[in-house]
């Protein structure tokens, strides 16, 4: 089975990939889970991501 490539995702782009704070708390939440530690704070760089 060969496993998705999140950055090349387009759902996870348009989730994440939003200017604004529900895209950004959902991020933070998914990061938090998966670093098994608090994120306080995400900025996207990558433009072409923000819709």
């Amino acid at each position: 089975m060969r496993s998705a490539n999140l950055l090349n995702d387009f759902a996870f782009k348009y989730v994440f990939g939003k200017d604004c704070k529900e895209a950004n708390d959902a991020l933070k939440s998914l990061l938090t889970v998966f670093l098994e530690r608090k994120v306080h704070h995400v900025v996207v760089k990558i433009k072409k991501w923000i819709s």
